[in-house]
């Protein structure tokens, strides 16, 4: 990946333009659907998502088939895409939770969104410390262990070499 030989390749208009619009639709329509699916989860008392996993298939299912010839920015493209996706997904599952689309502004205006959105495994270890809970740290490793394995897996799925 970090050969700098293979990052002089060039760059196609038509891989990228492909890698792109593939990544974005699919981060966009299966966050929103992963959003509403953790919301009906958290409604039923289940406090486990499955989106991030999908997403990390789905992406880098698409970006992989979006381009013809390799250059190691879709992979990264497709990371980049992926927590694009879970941002999409909290965000729906926010909306859901306060019952309508005009909070939106609200929740996007406050920062402890950004935090438990994007930051969320590293957030809930922090908060764990300062109400010491055991089985929140534990939670919080186990969350930070899948968020790492979904974004190799989804590097490796795209077509990102590891070496």
């Amino acid at each position: 990946m970090f050969n700098i030989e293979s990052w002089k390749n060039h760059i196609y208009k038509k891989d990228l333009l492909g890698v792109l619009i593939n990544a974005l639709v699919v981060a966009i329509f299966l966050g929103i659907a992963m959003g509403a699916f953790d919301y009906l989860l958290t409604k039923l008392g289940v406090n486990i998502s499955f989106g991030l996993l999908l997403l990390a298939f789905f992406i880098g299912f698409r970006v992989r088939k979006g381009y013809y010839s390799y250059h190691p920015l879709y992979p990264l493209l497709a990371i980049l895409f992926l927590l694009f996706g879970v941002f999409i997904e909290y965000l729906t599952t926010y909306v859901f939770l306060f019952g309508t689309i005009t909070s939106i502004p609200t929740i996007l205006s406050s920062l402890n969104f950004y935090y438990t959105t994007l930051l969320y495994p590293v957030y809930a270890i922090v908060s764990c410390t300062k109400s010491f809970d055991g089985f929140l740290l534990l939670n919080g490793i186990i969350t930070l262990i899948i968020y790492i394995l979904d974004i190799i897996f989804c590097f490796k799925l795209s077509g990102g070499r590891i070496k």
